[in-house]
C-alpha cells in the first residue's frame, strides 16, 4: 500500500521520467561543422546513415550543423556513414502556370558525388552517448 508520503514522490519519479526519457536506452546530441578542403561549407545537407536510417541536419552559413532524428535532437548512438548533398535548389512559382519550378541549380561542384552514397562516402563516425561535436571535413576529388 502507497501512502500520501511516499505515493508522491512516485508520482514525482514517473514524471521525471516522462520528461526526461526513461526508456533506458542512451541518446546523444550531434553538432559540428562541415567543410570541405579545410574551408567552411555554406549550404547543403549532411546525412549520418545507419541501416538505412538516416540523421540529417542543415548546413548553415558558417558551416555548423545539428543532426536530428525526425523532428527530434535525441539520436540513436552508434557508427554512421556521413553523406553530404547539395541544398534544394530554390523553386520559384511559374506566373503563367503557377507551378513551382527551380530558379537555378547549386554549385555542384562542392559536393562530389561519392559523398552522395553510402557505398561510397567513406566516411564513418561513431556518435557517443551524450552531447558531442563532430567536425567533418570531406575533401575534393
Amino acid at each position: 500500500m502507497i501512502d500520501g508520503k511516499n505515493g508522491k514522490g512516485a508520482v514525482h519519479l514517473f514524471l521525471l521520467c516522462v520528461v526526461a526519457g526513461c526508456s533506458g536506452e542512451p541518446t546523444a546530441r550531434v553538432s559540428g561543422r562541415v567543410t570541405v578542403g579545410g574551408e567552411p561549407l555554406a549550404a547543403g545537407q549532411i546525412a549520418f546513415e545507419r541501416d538505412g536510417r538516416l540523421l540529417a541536419g542543415s548546413i548553415d552559413a558558417q558551416g555548423g550543423y545539428e543532426l536530428r532524428n525526425g523532428n527530434s535532437r535525441d539520436l540513436p548512438p552508434g557508427e554512421y556513414t556521413v553523406l553530404l548533398s547539395p541544398p534544394p535548389p530554390e523553386l520559384v512559382a511559374d506566373p503563367q502556370t503557377t507551378e513551382m519550378t527551380p530558379a537555378s541549380l547549386p554549385d555542384q561542384s562542392r559536393f562530389p558525388d561519392r559523398y552522395r552514397r553510402p557505398e561510397t562516402s567513406g566516411i564513418v563516425r561513431t556518435i557517443p552517448p551524450g552531447e558531442s561535436t563532430i567536425d567533418i571535413d570531406f575533401s575534393l576529388p
